[in-house]
């Protein structure tokens, strides 16, 4: 299925409301709730696109039920209309196993 109008990450605009991203879950991972550990509070992921940048999601508490079959790793989406925030970060990333 081809889809017109894929905006490229690198691309992207907070501004902007009405789009689509054509992405690859590269790794995923939830995060507990600080208050019970058993219970995930927010579903960290890598996603890359088609011309290999990348970008850090966040898939909230409300969205995770939803979403947590459906998302896998390896596996290529077609995500419209996500909501973008800046990310402001002082440190490097480094290699972890």
């Amino acid at each position: 299925m081809h889809v017109h109008n894929v905006t490229k990450l690198r691309d992207l605009d907070p501004q902007k409301l009405d789009f689509i991203i054509k992405v690859r879950v590269l790794k995923k991972w939830n995060i507990p709730s600080r208050y019970n550990e058993n219970e995930v509070w927010l579903t960290e992921m890598i996603l890359m696109d088609e011309e290999g940048d990348v970008i850090q999601a966040t898939l909230s508490k409300n969205l995770f039920y939803k979403f947590q079959t459906q998302l896998r790793e390896g596996s290529d989406y077609l995500i419209a209309s996500p909501t973008l925030g800046e990310q402001n970060i002082n440190f490097l990333p480094c290699q972890q196993k």
